[in-house]
């Protein structure tokens, strides 16, 4: 299996194995376990998010600000305020947005 994998996917499940066996040191009940795993997983998808945010930040402004907008165009239209302002003004504040993942049903503050 790891044979047909890439690089980022070896790392995943290298860090999911380490993580299986610090559960397991630590004899946490199944429901705990299954959570984490559960959260491991769109974790997943969260890294590379964040490694494509920082590559952006690499390009021009004008590319970035176009990047942004093209990229957050399905959710930016789903928002009643972000519809009526400029592209500029949707660029600048998704540079301002922090890519978070969390567990279904948490409760942040």
């Amino acid at each position: 299996i790891f044979a047909s994998m890439d690089e980022r996917s070896m790392t995943f499940f290298g860090s999911l194995e380490t993580l299986q066996a610090m559960m397991e040191d630590r004899n946490l009940p199944t429901k705990m376990r299954r959570r984490i795993r559960n959260y491991w997983y769109r974790a997943k998808d969260l890294e590379r998010m964040e490694r494509f945010q920082y590559e952006a930040q690499r390009l021009s402004p004008a590319l970035q600000r176009r990047l942004a907008f093209q990229s957050n165009a399905e959710w930016v239209r789903n928002v009643p305020f972000l519809r009526v302002v400029s592209m500029n003004m949707v660029a600048q504040l998704m540079t301002f947005v922090k890519i978070r993942i969390f567990e279904p049903l948490e409760i942040f503050t």
